[in-house]
């Protein structure tokens, strides 16, 4: 029970402030999309049980992926946009522990170039695939995480998403925008829980 006080306290939080601070941050660029209620139950859910039974949160990395990026998961259910502010931070705190401590975490800066220029290629021949803030992102984590449970991300996030899409066709209503990041922030959990 001790290790759902800290999660438990984040979400009070961020359940308080973050809708301000996305306000402020995307109110002149775009409108507010209309919320997903089962996307946002979702990461909630994963964010819960990824802090709460993860074995590697004692890494400082870790902690960055799964804290950070519920905030950008959350920011694009409502947006369809990450906030930059959250997405380089990240980056430039994993990679300053990286440099600190470079025995206990590892830093694939080959991956993030292989993934840029795969998605890159993707979104020449899908152009409405993945978003410009969905490749940001999967760069930034390519950095941290190996590739093979990169694209055990990418291919969990996918699957959810189709299936996300067809439990929105059975049920007769049309989604115009999918943000991703909240199926690759699911997917993330998952693949760093196991």
């Amino acid at each position: 029970m001790e290790s759902l006080v800290v999660p438990v306290l984040f979400l009070a939080l961020a359940s308080v402030s973050l809708p301000k601070l996305i306000h402020l941050e995307f109110s002149e660029i775009l409108p507010k999309q209309t919320p997903l209620p089962f996307l946002r139950v979702l990461i909630f859910l994963s964010f819960i049980f990824g802090t709460a039974f993860q074995k590697n949160l004692s890494s400082p990395v870790t902690v960055i992926l799964v804290y950070a990026n519920f905030l950008l998961a959350y920011t694009d259910t409502h947006y369809t946009l990450l906030s930059p502010s959250i997405l380089y931070g990240q980056f430039l705190l994993m990679w300053t522990i990286t440099l600190i401590s470079p025995a206990d975490h590892s830093f694939f800066w080959w991956a993030s170039i292989c993934f840029y220029l795969s998605f890159r290629f993707l979104t020449h021949i899908v152009p409405d695939g993945f978003g410009e803030g969905d490749i940001k992102l999967l760069c930034v984590w390519s950095c941290f995480i190996d590739f093979i449970s990169m694209w055990q991300i990418i291919f969990l996030a996918t699957i959810l998403a189709l299936i996300y899409v067809l439990l929105l066709n059975l049920l007769k209503k049309e989604v115009t925008r999918l943000p991703f990041v909240p199926f690759l922030y699911v997917g993330l959990v998952w693949v760093l829980m196991l």
